[in-house]
């Protein structure tokens, strides 16, 4: 138990930014704490005609304004948010096209870089299986009841909820990342 707090566990707000929808998740251990996903439901580059990937302020300031308001109601004391690769365009579909959506990820990489302008100490974790363990995996409060009908033994790959599942697995990632972090800057101070 962390004396400070009397928490058994701290609480952890993970961020899985994304081009239409980026889910937050609070955890604390196992525990959901508080889901969010927000939306963005227009294309905010139409706006002044330029032909970008449709990230813009409203939809930033939405995920920054909802970020901090968890952040405050369940006193977080860290915050990660999943990182950005660039696109492998080796990757082909059956047709022979690229899979690979670059404005999707050019849209993400806006959303991580406003995050990190918000929280400069943001944990970021690495992309790869967060939200792809089997439904079961998750909290019940994160599998719709449309998920549930279908089975709890299978990966939930798409669904309003899947986003808030990958934010849970980046919840669960920050901590261990945040320690080895804090270990490097001691070691580093030391020397």
């Amino acid at each position: 138990m962390n004396p400070s707090t009397g928490r058994t566990a701290p609480h952890v707000l993970g961020i899985d930014p994304g081009s239409v929808d980026t889910g937050l998740v609070v955890r604390c251990g196992l525990d959901v704490l508080a889901h969010v996903t927000v939306h963005r439901d227009r294309d905010e580059d139409a706006d002044d005609g330029t032909r970008g990937v449709g990230v813009g302020p409203i939809y930033l300031g939405a995920i920054a304004e909802t970020a901090r308001q968890l952040v405050h109601e369940h006193a977080v004391e860290h915050v990660g948010a999943e990182s950005v690769v660039a696109p492998n365009p080796h990757v082909r579909r059956r047709d022979g096209d690229s899979k690979i959506n670059p404005a999707a990820v050019i849209a993400a990489g806006l959303v991580l870089g406003h995050l990190l302008a918000v929280w400069p100490n943001l944990v970021r974790v690495p992309p790869g299986r967060n939200g792809s363990s089997p439904l079961s995996a998750y909290p019940l409060v994160l599998v719709s009841d449309r998920e549930r009908a279908l089975g709890l033994n299978r990966i939930g790959k798409g669904g309003k909820l899947r986003h808030v599942r990958s934010a849970y697995d980046v919840a669960g990632s920050t901590i261990p990342l945040a320690r080895q972090r804090a270990s490097l800057h001691a070691a580093q101070r030391a020397s």
